[in-house]
């Protein structure tokens, strides 16, 4: 069985889509933001729930960007096995920032995959 489906512990929510701090989280206040439809991929969601999904962006925004210690977030979606998916089921992590967190934040999300390739744009 899919764990989203059955998840009771919903923090933020709309009519197609939850919010829950992520069960292993990458940084604090790792977030995701999951259908209530079982979906695999970004590209299978309907438009009435990819503007449910900007709704809660927008909330989330509000709550960590706007009105605490963060000033920016990055978002991630692993799409697929060879991406990293692990739950067959859609998940969009969100991850709000801060000024210090990261020594080089410059090309943001390379930073998370732990690159050391420099980004000179």
């Amino acid at each position: 069985m899919c764990p989203f489906c059955s998840y009771q512990e919903k923090e933020i929510s709309n009519d197609t889509f939850y919010t829950t701090h992520d069960w292993g989280p990458a940084t604090a206040d790792h977030i995701l933001i999951i259908p209530d439809r079982h979906v695999t991929s970004f590209t299978e969601l309907t438009p009435d729930e990819l503007h449910d999904f900007q709704n809660i962006l927008n909330k989330l925004v509000k709550q960590f960007v706007t009105h605490s210690e963060y000033d920016s977030y990055n978002l991630g979606i692993n799409c697929g096995a060879s991406a990293g998916q692990t739950i067959e089921h859609l998940h969009i992590h969100f991850f709000p920032r801060k000024k210090g967190d990261h020594s080089a934040p410059k090309g943001g999300v390379r930073q998370m995959f732990g690159s050391n390739t420099p980004y000179e744009h």
